[in-house]
């Protein structure tokens, strides 16, 4: 997530994102805010999910995670980028999202680092 968080920094106009995915079509529209005591709710049919891999797959051991195509939208909504079409399989292009659409990444970066909130200037 980092990743594609600092790739949105840098994406001008638009990014084509190409990844090994799971197979499925399905996706489901999640909430804003899941409940702690509804973790089932992850493991519902079309919820953005990503398998671990231990090893290798085909040989290349850099492939550790393999996301579903649910998960590879939810990420890349995530990271402030809009989905405008699949060109293959596994192939999104994708523009930046609209000012004030994108989500809120520094705020997120500063809860997960303990960083807080800024002090005013």
């Amino acid at each position: 997530m980092l990743a594609l968080d600092i790739v949105r920094h840098l994406t001008g106009r638009q990014l084509v994102l190409q990844t090994m995915t799971l197979p499925g079509e399905e996706a489901v529209s999640t909430p804003a805010d899941l409940a702690l005591d509804a973790r089932a709710t992850m493991r519902e049919r079309g919820w953005p999910s990503m398998a671990f891999v231990e090893h290798r797959v085909a040989g290349d051991p850099t492939n550790w995670w393999v996301p579903d195509h649910a998960c590879v939208q939810a990420m890349l909504r995530s990271a402030g980028f809009e989905v405008g079409a699949r060109i293959t399989d596994e192939t999104y292009l994708c523009t930046p999202a609209a000012a004030g659409q994108a989500p809120m990444v520094e705020a997120e970066l500063r809860a997960a680092t303990g960083t807080g909130t800024p002090a005013p200037a």
